[in-house]
């Protein structure tokens, strides 16, 4: 290969490599899970069934709109958003988990959303032990949290993942156990979040009584794209005519008869 096609070919790879990141717009992916444990010194007694409320909503400005309430699991699906939401109790352990997900291709000229929420609530006491205990809650939230508005028209992307875990009278009705990350970005960016340390807290019980709880879990994504105008895609394809143009005199000038 002469030097003129290898410059040519180069300088079109690299306009190649431009084009090739516009492949993409706006994409938000939210998940959130984790299940919490109650432990004690003495029995604790999760009272079944547990309540579990669900809700999953997904729209986007081209008319895509799904929404969804049931128990135990729900999902809804837009043209571009998606979201679900889901929640258990088994024995002593109770388990939540949503997502949220945008995906907004590079011909897109708007905005979508996603929600996908889970809430668990009831009571549980501990027995086999008199006055005071204490008893320890803890969580593992397994959390991932991704945005990229490196696409032509990526414009702002906004994730938010919640979970809080409350008792209601102890610790002066603030969540016992509690975390949020609402991360956002601009244009030609691109994060990842991951999961956060296990949380974990010990409270002071009187045995024997009914204490209310609520777990509450929640995802959302959001982005926003705009269409490049016309003009910087003609930019591009003018300077794919310079570069043949350049591609084709250079070549004139290395051949040893002088022609092209």
């Amino acid at each position: 290969m002469t030097n003129a096609r290898r410059y040519l070919f180069l300088s079109v790879l690299l306009c190649l490599g431009t084009t090739a990141a516009w492949a993409s717009s706006v994409v938000v992916n939210t998940s959130l899970s984790t299940s919490v444990t109650i432990s004690s010194s003495g029995t604790v007694v999760i009272s079944l069934p547990v309540g579990v409320s669900t809700f999953a909503e997904a729209l986007d400005t081209s008319g895509g709109f799904d929404a969804s309430a049931s128990n135990p699991a729900n999902a809804a699906d837009s043209t571009l958003a998606d979201a679900s939401g889901a929640g258990s109790a088994t024995g002593t352990t109770l388990t939540g988990s949503v997502t949220a997900n945008v995906n907004l291709p590079d011909n897109f000229n708007g905005e979508a959303y996603s929600e996908g929420d889970s809430d668990l609530s009831g009571t549980f006491e501990i027995t086999g032990a008199p006055g005071s205990v204490n008893v320890t809650f803890s969580a593992s939230p397994s959390v991932s949290q991704s945005l990229d508005t490196t696409g032509p028209g990526g414009q702002s992307a906004y994730s938010y993942a919640i979970f809080t875990f409350t008792v209601a009278g102890v610790n002066s009705s603030n969540p016992i156990l509690a975390y949020v990350n609402e991360p956002s970005i601009g244009p030609g960016v691109s994060q990842i979040y991951g999961s956060p340390s296990p949380l974990t807290d010990t409270e002071s019980l009187s045995a024997n009584t009914v204490y209310y709880f609520d777990a509450s879990l929640d995802a959302e994504s959001d982005g926003v794209s705009i269409v490049p105008e016309p003009s910087s895609l003609s930019l591009v394809l003018t300077a794919f005519g310079l570069l043949a143009v350049l591609g084709r005199r250079l070549t004139r000038k290395l051949r040893p008869d002088g022609r092209g």
